[in-house]
């Protein structure tokens, strides 16, 4: 049997090849659809190397740039990483619409932009209404730290514990797992739930004793969101527990990620609290003051509108 030559091979996970027009060729890299959202976040990186061994080794032409092709709706993350690159560097985006089997050419510019909405409450609790006959019996095993957090553009339901997200329901079917959450759950795989849930309670706990394990260091800004939504007098016994809204638009600045949670007042002028958090990815965590608080954090004092 043979290894394959990882040193000097691409991964599997995407198409390439060239296209030739005169004596000029661009270079092509396209990731099939149903591949992880991984595999087309990561895509820019194997076409830039696929630019770069097509330019080395070919004696035909010259090749001009490179075309990414991406399921429909997923070139938002590439979009953004291009805006680091030299504008000069001529990539271009393509999603592939497989019912129409079409490509729709994408700017770049625009594809980056954060996408925002606002959703009825009415929809919301519909939506939470429908899942919960399911989901009950799940928070059960954990109501402690469990929450539920309605999606309804997609119409799924996510399940997150201490901020982390774990499982969600989908036409009334479950789904469970860290990050993609793809195992469906079945009376057989009701084990494997169990003992997630059984690794999340030791981990992703405050007291945990290994704060280097991923389950304690995974999306800290969504812990603190957690704890923040629970009790919001934690940070200013002005605030208002019956108007807490959680709004964690994440941003990644350095090595820290921030969000934000808005909050009513108590006072007469009713007014506007935006509490921003951040979460730090540093190597060493630094222990928190509040014991109920995850570290390598801080929170800064509300700003008043």
């Amino acid at each position: 049997m043979s290894s394959p030559d990882l040193e000097h091979s691409f991964s599997g996970n995407y198409a390439r090849g060239l296209l030739r027009r005169g004596s000029t060729h661009v270079a092509v890299l396209a990731v099939p659809g149903g591949e992880s959202s991984d595999a087309a976040g990561n895509s820019l990186t194997f076409a830039l190397l696929w630019l770069r061994r097509t330019r080395e080794s070919s004696c035909r032409g010259e090749v001009t740039g490179v075309r990414i092709i991406l399921p429909k709706n997923s070139c938002g993350i590439v979009a953004h990483r291009l805006a680091a690159l030299d504008p000069q560097l001529a990539v271009e985006l393509y999603e592939h619409d497989p019912a129409l089997n079409i490509l729709e050419k994408i700017d770049r510019r625009r594809a980056g932009n954060l996408d925002t909405w606002l959703v009825p409450h009415r929809e919301s609790e519909t939506l939470l209404n429908q899942a919960r006959p399911v989901l009950d019996a799940i928070i059960s095993l954990a109501p402690h730290a469990l929450t539920l957090h309605p999606a309804a553009q997609s119409r799924e339901v996510w399940l997150r514990f201490r901020g982390l997200p774990f499982a969600r329901w989908d036409s009334g079917r479950v789904f469970f797992g860290i990050n993609d959450a793809r195992e469906e759950l079945t009376p057989a795989s009701r084990p494997a739930l169990k003992h997630l849930l059984h690794d999340l309670e030791v981990h992703r706990h405050p007291f945990s004793s290994d704060t280097r394990h991923s389950l304690y260091r995974l999306q800290p800004e969504r812990w603190l969101e957690s704890i923040v939504h629970e009790d919001v007098t934690r940070i200013d016994a002005m605030l208002d527990q019956r108007f807490v809204y959680a709004h964690t638009s994440i941003c990644r600045c350095r090595r820290r990620t921030i969000g934000c949670v808005f909050a009513g007042s108590c006072r007469a002028e009713r007014s506007l609290a935006m509490v921003i958090f951040k979460g730090s990815l540093c190597s060493r965590p630094r222990r928190s003051s509040i014991s109920s608080r995850p570290p390598c954090d801080s929170i800064q004092q509300p700003m008043i509108f």
